[in-house]
C-alpha cells in the first residue's frame, strides 16, 4: 500500500439498518487483503454493531476504531412546526386581550399557515385539551367562570435575534464523531442517547448545546454531502459554514473537513471549498468513501435493501448517491483524485483513537446483604432456612424421614457449593428478592419453567416451586460446573402486574441502571423473497405463490440455497426471476428491524449510558442498544420477567371463588395425583388451559386409558414438531396394546416412566452418565448437543 490509509466512515448491515451493506467478516476480510490495518465503524445515529465489531475486529488483529454518523439540528426538540415558527420565541396559548397587552413587546398571533385558535367549548387537538385541563388545575374557580365562546390563540414574540442564529442552519445534517479515548466513548454513548431518548423524531437528533456539553474525547469531521457545512456550502453561504467550523474546533478534541471521492457536481464542488479552506484556515483534510457497501458488484443489492426500507423500488436518481460509497483500497482513493496528505490523516486518525470494550468480570448489580454476611454465606442462610420451613411444612414426614433429608441436605450443600464457586450467588439473591416482593404483594408467579427447575436451591429460596429430587430434574442443565457460562433464570408474573415487579427493581436499583433489552429481526427466507419481489415490482401473488413451495421443519424454514437444489417448483420460480433469487440469497438473514425484547431487562451497577447507549421504543420504553447475547458476552446480566396472561386468567379465577364460596385456593400446594381433575384432561374438558388447549393436545389425552401427572408431563413435551410421531407410540403402550421393548437394564430403569421412550433432556444425561461414564458436565454438553443438532 502506497500510502496508509483506514475508512473511518462506513455502514454495517447490523448498525445502519437497511442501509449499509458493509457486512462485518467480509470486510475484515478485505481490509486484510488490502493491507489495512485497522477499520472503524460509524453507522446512522446508532451504535448497534460496536461490540460485534470491536470484538472480530480484535481477533483479526485489526485495530478498531469506534464511531457515529449522528444527526444534528438547531434544537433537539424542534419539530417541523417550530422551524416554520423559527423567527418567534416564547409560543403559547393566549386571549386577544392578553396579546393587546404584549403588543409593544411584539407578540402576535399566528396566521395563515401557523394559525391555531380554539374556544373553551370547542377543543379537539390534544394539546388544546392539554391547555384548558392545566389551566383548570391552576385556578378552577377561573376556568369555571369562563364562557363557552372564549377564545385562544397561538402566539409568539417577534425575535429577529433567533431567526438570524438559526434561519440558514440546516433542520437535519449528519455529523461524523469517533471515540479517541474511553472518555470520548462514554460521550458518544450519552449522545446517542440523548438523540433517541430526547430528540427523536425521524431520526435520532443531538443539538449544538449536547455536542458543547460532551464533545471531549471526540473528533469529528464535516461528514458526507448531508452535513451541516456542505449543506451551507451547496447554498452559498459561506460565512456561515466557516463560523460552524469554528464552532465544531471548539466543541470537540479534533475537527477534520471531510472529504469523498465522487463524479456527481454536487461532491466535487464541496471537495474542492474544502480543500481551500484546509489551506486557509488551517483545518486538516480527512478521506473517506463513506462506504455503504464493500465492492462496487454490491450496488444492485444496497440499493435492493434500500428499496425494502422505503417499501418500492428507486429509481435511477439515487445510484449517484451511492455510486462511489466503496469500501475502496488506497489505490482506488488515490486513483480518483484524493490527496495522499487526506488518506495520511484518515490513518493517523484511526492509530490515535484507543478505547478498550473487552469484557470483563460479571457486572452484578449493587445487591445489600445484611452485616455479617457476603453474597454466599447469605444465599446458604436463605437456602438452608428455606428447607427447614419445607421441613416444618411436613414435606419429608415418613419412615425415610432422616434418609431423605440426608438427600436433600447433600443436594443443597453440593449446589451452594458449585453456585459459590461460579460466583453466580448475587444473582440468586437478586432474583430471589424480585419474586421474593411480587410474593408479599399478592402477585402470582409461575412455579418455574426451564432449566432452573432442576436447582433445589431455586425450590427452597422460592425462586421455583418445583421440587427437583422428587421429579428427577438435574442441576447440572441449570449450571454446568464443568464449563463457563451463566444461568438464565426466566420468571412468570401475572400479565396485569408484571409492571409492579418491573417498577420495583426500578426503584431499588435506579431508573438509570434499568432498561429493556433490544432484539433485532432479521430477513428470513419468505421475508426476503417478499421484499426483495416487492422492490423488484413483481406481482405480490406470485410472491406468495412462490412461498407456499418453501417447507418448514420444526418452525425453521427451509433456506433458499436448499430450497434450490430440493424443490422442483422453486428452481421454476428461479428460471422466471434470476434477480429475485440472486439479490434473495444476499440479502437473506440480515437484520432488518429493531424492536423489545418482550421479557429481557438489564440492571446495572452503575448509570447504563456508560457503556451501553440507550435507545426509544415505540412505547417510549428505555432499551438498552444491544441483545442480550452481545450484553451477556459484555459482562451484562438478563433478567427476564414473563407476564403470562394464563397467570391473570388464574388469578382471576381465584378471585372468583373466594368471592362466591369464601376460599382462596392456593395454587402453591395444589394436590398433584387428584384423579378428578386428570379425568376432566383426559376427556378434553381443557379450554383455556395452559398448553393443553388445543385440539391435538385434547386428542392425544383422550385416547389414553388414563391420564396422570407424568402422562401430563410427557404430553407436553411430546407435542412439538419431531417428537409428535413418537405420540401414537406411546398411547399404544401405556394403553397395553405394545410391548415395551427391553433394551438395556440402565436404559429400560431411565426411560420406564415414558414407556421406553427418549422424551427429556435429563434422560439423556442420565444414560450417558450411567451407561458411557459421562460426568454430570460432560453429559450437559451432549444434551445441547442432542437438543441443538450440534458438534460436541
Amino acid at each position: 500500500m502506497t500510502v496508509p490509509f483506514a475508512h473511518l466512515h462506513l455502514h454495517t448491515p447490523e448498525g445502519s439498518l437497511l442501509d449499509g451493506f458493509c457486512r462485518i467478516d467480509p470486510m475484515i476480510k478485505l481490509a486484510k487483503e488490502f493491507g489495512m490495518d485497522t477499520i472503524g465503524v460509524s453507522d446512522h445515529g446508532t451504535c448497534f454493531a460496536h461490540i460485534q465489531f470491536y470484538q472480530k475486529c480484535k481477533k483479526a488483529g485489526l485495530h478498531p476504531v469506534l464511531g457515529m454518523e449522528g444527526y444534528i439540528s438547531p434544537k433537539k426538540e424542534w419539530k417541523k412546526a417550530d422551524f416554520d415558527r423559527i423567527n418567534y420565541t416564547d409560543v403559547a396559548y393566549r386571549t386577544k386581550e392578553e396579546l393587546e397587552a404584549l403588543k409593544n413587546e411584539g407578540y402576535v398571533a399566528f396566521e395563515k399557515k401557523q394559525k391555531d385558535s380554539f374556544t373553551r367549548g370547542k377543543a379537539s387537538k390534544p394539546e388544546h385539551i392539554a391547555f384548558l385541563a392545566a389551566l383548570h388545575d391552576k385556578d378552577p374557580e377561573y376556568f369555571n367562570s369562563l364562557k363557552k365562546s372564549h377564545r385562544w390563540h397561538l402566539s409568539g414574540k417577534q425575535d429577529d435575534r433567533q431567526k438570524r442564529l438559526f434561519e440558514w442552519s440546516p433542520r437535519i445534517a449528519h455529523l461524523l464523531m469517533i471515540a479517541k479515548n474511553n472518555e470520548g466513548y462514554k460521550n458518544l454513548l450519552k449522545l446517542t442517547t440523548i438523540g433517541s431518548i430526547e430528540g427523536f423524531y425521524g431520526k435520532p437528533r443531538v443539538d449544538y448545546g449536547d455536542i458543547k456539553k460532551y464533545g471531549k474525547g471526540i473528533i469529528a469531521t464535516s461528514s458526507c454531502l448531508g452535513g451541516t457545512i456542505p449543506q451551507l456550502i451547496r447554498k452559498g453561504k459561506f460565512r456561515v459554514a466557516k463560523n460552524h467550523i469554528k464552532f465544531y474546533q471548539r466543541c470537540f478534541d479534533e475537527f477534520y473537513l471531510e472529504i469523498q471521492p465522487s463524479t456527481m457536481e454536487d461532491q466535487q464542488f464541496v471537495n474542492r471549498i474544502l480543500m481551500e479552506w484546509s489551506k486557509e484556515l488551517g483545518v486538516p483534510l480527512v478521506a473517506t468513501s463513506d462506504a455503504h457497501m464493500l465492492r462496487p458488484e454490491d450496488r444492485p443489492v444496497h440499493k435492493a435493501i434500500t428499496s425494502i426500507n422505503k417499501g418500492k423500488d428507486d429509481d435511477e436518481s439515487d445510484i449517484d448517491v451511492y455510486e462511489h460509497c466503496i469500501f475502496y483500497s488506497a489505490e482506488e482513493m488515490l486513483q480518483m483524485g484524493m490527496p495522499p496528505e487526506a488518506l495520511e490523516n484518515a490513518y493517523k486518525i484511526a492509530h490515535s483513537c484507543h478505547v478498550n470494550l473487552d469484557a470483563g468480570d460479571i457486572k452484578y448489580p449493587e445487591f445489600e446483604v445484611p452485616k455479617d454476611y457476603d453474597f454466599d454465606t447469605y444465599l446458604s442462610y436463605i437456602a438452608n432456612k428455606g428447607l427447614m420451613e419445607k421441613l416444618a411444612e411436613g414435606q419429608f414426614i415418613g419412615r425415610n424421614f432422616y434418609q431423605l433429608f440426608s438427600t436433600y441436605k447433600k443436594r443443597l450443600d453440593y449446589e451452594l457449593s458449585v453456585i459459590a464457586k461460579k460466583k453466580i450467588s448475587a444473582y440468586m439473591l437478586i432474583v430471589w428478592d424480585y419474586i421474593n416482593f411480587a410474593k408479599r404483594n399478592g402477585i402470582l408467579v409461575g412455579p418455574g419453567r426451564g432449566s432452573a427447575a432442576g436447582s433445589l436451591v431455586a425450590y427452597v429460596t422460592g425462586i421455583t416451586n418445583l421440587d427437583p429430587i422428587r421429579y428427577n430434574l438435574l442441576f447440572e442443565r441449570f449450571i454446568n460446573p464443568e464449563r463457563p457460562g451463566f444461568p438464565d433464570i426466566d420468571t412468570d408474573f401475572d400479565y396485569l402486574r408484571r409492571h409492579e415487579v418491573i417498577e420495583y427493581v426500578t426503584k431499588k436499583y435506579g431508573a438509570d441502571k434499568v432498561a429493556q433489552i433490544a432484539t433485532f429481526g432479521t430477513l428470513s427466507t419468505k421475508s426476503a423473497l417478499k421484499d426483495i419481489g416487492r422492490a423488484l415490482g413483481i406481482d405480490h401473488n406470485e410472491i406468495n405463490a412462490l412461498n407456499k413451495h418453501i417447507p418448514s421443519h420444526q418452525g425453521k424454514v427451509m433456506p433458499i440455497s436448499e430450497a434450490l437444489e430440493e424443490i422442483r417448483e422453486v428452481q421454476d420460480y428461479s428460471k422466471r426471476y434470476p434477480r429475485l433469487f440472486e439479490l434473495a440469497l444476499e440479502v437473506e438473514s440480515m437484520p432488518r428491524t429493531q424492536g423489545v425484547h418482550a421479557c429481557g431487562m438489564l440492571i446495572t451497577p452503575d448509570p447504563i449510558t456508560e457503556e451501553v447507549a440507550l435507545i426509544r421504543g415505540k412505547e417510549d420504553e428505555r432499551v438498552a442498544g444491544y441483545d442480550g447475547p452481545t450484553l451477556e458476552a459484555k459482562g451484562y446480566i438478563k433478567f427476564d420477567f414473563l407476564g403470562l396472561k394464563n397467570l391473570s386468567v388464574v388469578e382471576i379465577c381465584r378471585r372468583m371463588v373466594e368471592k362466591r364460596h369464601g376460599y382462596l385456593i392456593d395454587v402453591d400446594n395444589l394436590i398433584p395425583d387428584d384423579h378428578a381433575t386428570f379425568e376432566m384432561i383426559r376427556r378434553g374438558e381443557t379450554d383455556a388451559l395452559f398448553q393443553v388447549e388445543s385440539d391435538g393436545m385434547k386428542k392425544m389425552f383422550a385416547g389414553m386409558n388414563s391420564v396422570n401427572f407424568d402422562d401430563l408431563v410427557a404430553g407436553v413435551a411430546l407435542y412439538r414438531p419431531g417428537p409428535m410421531e413418537k405420540i401414537p407410540g406411546y398411547i399404544a403402550r401405556k394403553n397395553g396394546h405394545e410391548e415395551v421393548p427391553k433394551i438395556h437394564p440402565i436404559y429400560d430403569s431411565i426411560t420406564a416412566v415414558t414407556y421406553g421412550f427418549l422424551v427429556y433432556q435429563e434422560q439423556v444425561m442420565e444414560i450417558s452418565k450411567q451407561m458411557a461414564g459421562y460426568s454430570m458436565g460432560e453429559a450437559d454438553v451432549l444434551r445441547k448437543a442432542v437438543g441443538k443438532l450440534i458438534a460436541v
